[in-house]
């Protein structure tokens, strides 16, 4: 959910933020990306496999 479907990467945490709003070690991460600004994280590739 957080690193596959459309919109974007905020998009998308606020969609699991919502999801799993009951969730505190959801909630940490979902705090982590936010207040991380501008900091690149890293995403996988569309179209790889676990071994790649």
């Amino acid at each position: 959910m957080l690193f596959n479907g459309g919109g974007t990467l905020k998009e998308r945490v606020s969609d699991v933020a919502e999801a799993f709003a009951g969730q505190e070690a959801v909630q940490q991460i979902v705090a982590f990306l936010r207040l991380g600004g501008d900091r690149a994280i890293c995403v996988p590739r569309a179209g790889k496999d676990e071994e790649g």
